[in-house]
């Protein structure tokens, strides 16, 4: 599964527009990297 296919299915699953799904997962994404510098 890919990034592209991942946020498909997160948008799937709550019911979420894509972009909304993107705007979320690239949101957690820079949290766990700022927590892990």
């Amino acid at each position: 599964m890919n990034k592209s296919e991942f946020i498909r299915k997160l948008a799937d699953k709550q019911g979420v527009t894509i972009k909304e799904a993107e705007s979320s997962f690239n949101a957690l994404v820079d949290t766990l990297t700022d927590c892990l510098k």
